[in-house]
């Protein structure tokens, strides 16, 4: 994303692609909508990893 505010259709068209993209398990996909610095909160995460945060893009396709 561009940092720039969406409007209501183009929310609902990025969601609906996400949502299609995670439904398929398409990592790439998914991941391709995450900024390089994007942060991801999982209660999952912090089993795993001892941190509820997994910060950045590669590392959020990884987890």
């Amino acid at each position: 994303m561009s940092g720039q505010a969406m409007n209501r259709a183009a929310a609902e068209r990025f969601v609906a692609a996400w949502c299609a993209n995670w439904c398929r398990v398409d990592i790439d996909a998914v991941v391709a909508h995450f900024a390089d610095n994007a942060e991801m909160r999982s209660p999952l995460a912090l089993e795993l990893t001892d941190s509820p945060i997994v910060t950045g893009a590669e590392n959020i396709r990884a987890y």
